[in-house]
């Protein structure tokens, strides 16, 4: 198994080395241990459980940087058109979202949102997300 010891091996080589070393062989490896990394490393796997992956990440653990520092709300898609890409994946995360944390017993509060105007202009904006969050329930 790769570990930082290792990394810090290799980049501290000057040259080739003096001897051969027999590393892991994978079949995909994916760089970066954030939610990305981590989701795309877990569906591959679903579907190709024989699959021998590498996830790498560069610090300690996992989920340290963005990840790790959201707001920790699974976001219905609301902000996005209606029909569009980025909606359609929004609103099917979030079923997935509740599906899988149903399947391992994972505690969640769905508490919903309060978004507030504070200037006046701002109303017509928060106007089209009450109207694309009665067209994401049907």
């Amino acid at each position: 198994m790769l570990t930082r010891k290792t990394f810090h091996a290799f980049r501290s080589i000057s040259g080739p080395p003096k001897k051969s070393v027999e590393l892991p062989k994978y079949d995909l490896v994916i760089v970066g241990g954030g939610i990305v990394g981590c989701a795309t490393a877990r569906q591959l796997l679903i579907e190709k459980p024989n699959l021998k992956i590498a996830l790498v990440e560069k610090e300690k653990e996992l989920a340290v940087h963005q990840s790790g520092h959201n707001s920790g709300v699974i976001h219905a898609g609301i902000y996005y058109t209606p029909g569009s890409l980025k909606a359609k994946l929004c609103v099917e995360g979030l079923d997935l979202s509740y599906e899988f944390f149903d399947k391992e017993k994972i505690p969640y509060k769905k508490t919903g949102k309060l978004i507030v105007a504070v200037e006046q202009e701002e109303v017509p904006r928060l106007d089209v997300c009450v109207l694309n969050s009665t067209i994401f329930k049907k």
